[in-house]
């Protein structure tokens, strides 16, 4: 529990002050890690409300696309936490 916490504290930082990418980052590394981390979600959300969608320009001005990411990758993860070996039964290393 407490490492949840600190991850979570970590997340809402990178929401703060760090590129868009690394939010990525640690919101993918935290769903891998951890059992059913929302949390991961809602930074995503938080990030792209912070920034406003000015950067997703490019992909045809799609509004909140880290904050679907998220949810496509949090359903992902679902399935690939199965498979990997290194993650036990309670959601941890």
């Amino acid at each position: 529990m407490k490492e949840r916490i600190i991850f979570n504290v970590i997340l809402l930082l990178s929401c703060l002050f760090t590129p868009w990418w690394f939010v990525a980052l640690v919101m993918v590394i935290g769903m891998i890690i951890f059992e059913a981390y929302v949390e991961g979600i809602f930074g995503a959300v938080f990030t792209d409300i912070l920034l406003g969608g000015s950067n997703w320009s490019i992909f045809f001005g799609i509004n909140f696309l880290l904050s679907i990411g998220a949810i496509l990758f949090y359903i992902f993860a679902f399935y690939l936490r199965r498979r990997l070996f290194f993650v036990s039964d309670k959601g941890r290393f």
